[in-house]
C-alpha cells in the first residue's frame, strides 16, 4: 500500500487543483482542505487518479464547505469563496470565485468515489 508523502500531496492538491498555489512559496501555510488531505493520506493510500474537472456547486462541495472551511485559517479574512458562500459578494457568480485546492481535491475524491465523505468528517 503506497501512502503519499508531503511533496507528492503538494503536487497533487496544490499544484493540481489550487489557483492560488505559488511554487516559489516554501512556507508551511496551507488551507484546511490540504491539512485534512494530509491527515487522510496518512491513513489511506494514494487514490491513484488524475484531476477531474471542477463541478461548481456540487452537493459534495456544499457539504464539505460547511465542514472543512469553517475551521480554515483563511475562512474569515482571506477567502473570497467563503465570503461568496456567506453572501458577502453580491452579484458575483460561482464561476467568479474559486475554492482552495484542498476543497476541490476532497470534493473531486468524493464525487469520483475515491473517498467516503464520512472519512473526511471523522478527521475533522
Amino acid at each position: 500500500m503506497k501512502y503519499m508523502q508531503r511533496e507528492e500531496l503538494v503536487q497533487r492538491v496544490c499544484a493540481g487543483y489550487c489557483s492560488f498555489y505559488k511554487p516559489e512559496k516554501t512556507g508551511e501555510l496551507a488551507c484546511n482542505g490540504f491539512m485534512l488531505a494530509q491527515k487522510l493520506f496518512g491513513q489511506y493510500r494514494d487514490p491513484g487518479y488524475e484531476k477531474g474537472g471542477e463541478r461548481p456547486g456540487s452537493t459534495t462541495e456544499h457539504a464539505l464547505f460547511r465542514a472543512v472551511c469553517r475551521s480554515c485559517p483563511f475562512f474569515e479574512n482571506d477567502c473570497d469563496f467563503a465570503l461568496w458562500k456567506r453572501g458577502g459578494s453580491p452579484g458575483s457568480l460561482r464561476s467568479d470565485v474559486h475554492p482552495c485546492g484542498g476543497l476541490l481535491f476532497l470534493t473531486d475524491a468524493v464525487d469520483r468515489g475515491r473517498m467516503d465523505i464520512q472519512a473526511i468528517y471523522r478527521v475533522i
